[in-house]
Order: C-alpha cells, then structure tokens, then sequence
C-alpha cells in the first residue's frame, strides 16, 4: 500500500553478477541461484536485518544458496542488501586454493553464516566501488580476485548447519498446491491437508516464511495472475 519506491543497481565483475538494491517498503524476496552458480546475499547498513527461512538474521550473518535451492527473505525497508552470483567452479577453486576446503562440507544446501565483520566491510566496500566508478578490465579482474579471496577466507573452516525447517517445507508444498489450483476455488483445510498440517500451523508457517497467511498469498497470486493475463492480452 502507498508509494513504492527503489533503488538497484547491478554490474559484472568478471563473472561475478552483483547486484546492491534498496526499497523505502517491506518486501518478501524469492529466489533460487541458476544452475552451476551459487549466491551469497549480505544485507547491511541496518539496523533491521529482515527474516530469513523464518529466522531473523543476526548482526553480520550472510545467507549463501546453493543451485536449485529456494530461498525466501522478508527484508525491512531501508535495507539495503547486496547479492553476488558466483560460478561454482570459482568458489571451489577459490576455496581449495585457500585452506583445501571442500564446497560441499561448507555448503550442503542452504545457510547463514556469521561473517567476520572486517569480510562484510570489505565486499561492501569492493561493491559501492565497482557501482560507482569505472574500473578497466585488469582493474576488474584485479577485483573479481579479491573478492573471491575475501569470501574464501569468511567461509573456509566454517561448516554449514543447513538443516532445513518443517515450515519452510510445509511452505513449499504449499505453494505448489495452490499454484496449480489458482484459478479454483482453493480451501485452506485443502491447502494444509496437502502439506500434512492443521491450518493453524500452516498459517503460522506462511507467516514466519513469507510474512503473509495463506489466505492473503492465494488472494496476492489470483492479483497478479490476473494482472499478467490483462498485460499480455493488450499485447
């Protein structure tokens, strides 16, 4: 409701895809890395860190999400957070060149990690620089390095604790359910009987996960179903 507003912005490093972006609303951001990439998100410069997976985030924690894996985050307005696509390949080669470290013993899905405050200083620093001034290519590659260093460093000896929650699977099945059936009448006794739960506790599910009941997901969805069908027949 009101005014939206927001600020993005994106740039290649290399191969590296980052983008730092900021909204004066609360918003619910969804999303699963391509294929052979993971991301790593950073939300900084708050005071408010947002939700995410139904877990509100700590004072210099990170979020990265491996391939195929959805992530949800309820961030704050005023947040501003930065996400970097990085090239599977690159972060293994990034971490064995380092200390040996194994991708898929720090990784194993998706996590949150409780960066060192100097790591956070200095992406966010590489980052504001890449966005604002222009940079030749040796510089860029130069970066594209130090950047991948400096995650290297943040993650290696640390080990992912990625246990995934009952409620972000019940969102999930969910969300499925509902996605198939949006053009019908959809009860939520059916939707929680699909994910195997009461709907209390599935209405309590949506609302740590995506910061919404069900009853007002399935209402936003049929919104912008609708919105896309009157768009695409104008055209």
């Amino acid at each position: 409701r009101g005014a939206f507003d927001a600020d993005f912005s994106a740039v290649g490093c290399g191969q590296l895809r980052i983008t730092r972006q900021v909204c004066n609303r609360d918003v619910a951001i969804q999303g699963a890395p391509p294929k052979d990439m993971l991301s790593l998100i950073l939300p900084i410069e708050s005071n408010a860190l947002g939700v995410y997976q139904g877990v509100r985030l700590q004072e210099h924690e990170g979020i990265i999400l491996s391939p195929a894996t959805d992530g949800y985050l309820i961030s704050p307005h005023s947040l501003w957070v930065s996400s970097m696509s990085i090239s599977r390949t690159q972060l293994e080669s990034a971490l064995w060149n380092y200390n040996r470290c194994e991708l898929s013993a720090i990784i194993p899905t998706s996590s949150t990690f409780a960066f060192p405050p100097q790591m956070i200083r200095k992406l966010n620093d590489s980052i504001i620089a890449l966005l604002s001034t222009g940079i030749t290519k040796v510089g860029t590659l130069e970066m594209e390095d130090h950047m991948l260093q400096t995650i290297a460093k943040g993650l290696c000896g640390q080990l992912g604790k990625a246990v995934e929650r009952d409620r972000v699977k019940y969102v999930r099945q969910a969300r499925d359910y509902i996605e198939d059936r949006l053009g019908d009448a959809v009860r939520l006794s059916e939707v929680a009987a699909c994910a195997g739960v009461s709907s209390r506790t599935l209405t309590l599910a949506f609302r740590e996960v995506l910061g919404v009941t069900p009853v007002e997901y399935i209402r936003n969805r049929r919104l912008n179903r609708a919105r896309q069908l009157l768009l695409s027949s104008v055209h």
